[in-house]
C-alpha cells in the first residue's frame, strides 16, 4: 500500500493524496489548512470495510503531525459512522452535539 501526494488538488487550500495498492486506486484524501475537518477521506465502495480508510486516515494524520499540528476538530453528520469509528480509534472524543452534527476533538501528538 502506498500514499501518493498529488501534484494538483481540485479543492482550494488543500493537498490531495491517493491511496494505491499494486497500481490500483483504492481511495483518496485531502489535508486542508483549516481547524475544523482538516482531513477528509474517501475509499471506493468496493474497497470499503477492509481497513483502507483507517490506513488512509493514519497516513494523513501523520502528515498533519509532521507539519506541527497539535489537534483537530471534526464535525460529522450522524450518517458518517465509518469515519466516526476511524477517528474514535485514533483517540478522538465527542465534545458536543447539535444534531445532525456531532463535534469531536483529536489531540495530535
Amino acid at each position: 500500500m502506498e500514499l501518493l501526494k498529488s501534484r494538483n488538488s481540485d479543492k482550494e487550500n488543500s493537498v490531495k493524496y491517493v491511496l494505491k495498492e499494486q497500481d490500483t486506486d483504492i481511495g483518496y484524501g485531502y489535508i486542508y489548512s483549516r481547524e475544523v475537518n482538516p482531513i477528509e477521506i474517501y475509499v471506493y465502495e468496493k474497497y470499503q470495510s477492509n481497513g483502507y480508510g483507517k490506513a488512509l486516515f493514519n497516513f494523513l494524520l501523520n502528515e498533519l503531525k509532521q507539519s506541527g499540528v497539535k489537534g483537530a476538530i471534526f464535525e460529522l453528520d450522524e450518517s458518517q459512522y465509518r469515519f466516526k469509528n476511524i477517528i474514535s480509534q485514533a483517540g478522538a472524543f465527542e465534545i458536543g452535539r447539535n444534531l445532525p452534527k456531532i463535534k469531536y476533538v483529536l489531540k495530535i501528538s
